[in-house]
């Protein structure tokens, strides 16, 4: 008797050691599984951070130009180094010039684009008037085109506290691309969430998400 009791015992000693063992192991794996959650959100935040960050360097950038350089908007030369016209004088009103703003050229990642999409990330738009600026000229919008779905939201998230993404009836490459659709308007016919914010991140007609930037408002 006293055999068969030290042998229960034991059975129970192991099967309180096992059951220990496998319940650590759960926790083990909903905590890996909660950490590689935080990170992909984590990451998402700090994509959006990049792009939010770079849309107030050019919009600092542009308005330094104009006030202490004297460049009109109309005279913003967007010309990146490596292309045509870079080198030849003058330079003061090219954004991405050391003589001009000095803006350094962005360096695109695969986190920052849905899957699939055209990646091509920054556009300029001299020719499109946002209609909630002050007047009804041409206002300067900086776009980064095809931005991946979590990005987008937590940009929203980051500058509205609101992480949906409203849908616009235009198209981004009409709207947001020089010689897309020079002087069309981009009215809150057109977006009615967009009404009054120079930043925001959107979706356009064909799905496409664009953050715009009014990075110089006429």
């Amino acid at each position: 008797m006293k055999s068969q009791s030290g042998n229960v015992l034991l059975y129970v000693l192991i099967a309180i050691v096992l059951f220990a063992a496998l319940s650590f192991l759960l926790s083990r794996q909903q905590d890996s599984d909660s950490v590689v959650g935080s990170l992909d959100e984590g990451k998402a935040r700090l994509r959006a951070e990049d792009l939010i960050n770079y849309a107030t360097t050019m919009r600092t950038a542009l308005e330094n130009m104009v006030v202490m350089q004297n460049v009109l908007p109309t005279e913003l030369n967007f010309v990146k180094p490596g292309v045509a016209g870079y080198d030849t004088a003058p330079h003061t009103a090219k954004p991405y010039h050391p003589v001009g703003g000095g803006i350094s050229q962005f360096s695109n990642k695969d986190e920052y684009f849905t899957s699939g999409s055209a990646k091509r990330g920054w556009v300029v738009q001299q020719g499109t008037n946002v209609v909630w600026t002050q007047s009804s000229a041409s206002d300067v919008v900086f776009t980064f085109l095809d931005v991946e779905e979590s990005v987008c939201r937590e940009i929203n998230k980051r500058l509205y506290k609101n992480t949906s993404i409203p849908t616009t009836t235009v198209s981004a490459s009409i709207v947001f691309i020089n010689g897309g659709g020079d002087d069309a308007d981009f009215t809150t016919t057109d977006c009615p969430s967009c009404n009054q914010r120079t930043s925001f991140c959107i979706k356009d007609n064909a799905g496409v998400n664009a953050f715009y930037n009014v990075v110089l408002a006429r």
